[in-house]
């Protein structure tokens, strides 16, 4: 079974070179990366203690993406397919709906993401090592 991130396609280049970052990993690489995310939702990842994670899906589809979209974050949408074998790594967190939201129940049991709603998600700490990226 494969997780899924999307990303702008403009940031492919760097995601083959450092793998997928956290947003503050990004900035502070001095990476020049297009950020789906909006101060909003960054915001609130640092509230929640979460910044330091990256975000995957359970199918390659999400609703953030279709937000992204409209506003105008993400020009073209590539879907990254992620082995799932990142879900040993150590301190992986799971979601019932996007981590963001004031509703969403993020804890260390998998069946929360699994048995979540559409937008459930899955949060890996720090960086996916491009090894772990199926389709890279």
């Amino acid at each position: 079974m494969a997780l899924y991130h999307f990303t702008d396609y403009r940031n492919i280049h760097s995601i083959k070179e450092f793998g997928l970052l956290s947003w503050p990993l990004v900035d502070s690489y001095g990476i020049d990366a297009v950020k789906g995310s909006n101060q909003l939702s960054r915001d609130l990842d640092m509230r929640k203690g979460f910044e330091e994670y990256v975000r995957l899906a359970l199918r390659p589809k999400h609703p953030m993406l279709n937000h992204c979209l409209r506003d105008g974050r993400i020009e073209r949408a590539c879907w990254l397919a992620i082995d799932d074998s990142v879900l040993n790594f150590s301190g992986v967190y799971f979601s019932n709906t996007n981590a963001a939201a004031n509703r969403a129940t993020i804890n260390q049991n998998p069946n929360t993401a699994f048995h979540g709603e559409y937008d459930a998600e899955i949060l890996i700490p720090k960086k996916i090592a491009t090894n772990f990226i199926l389709n890279i």
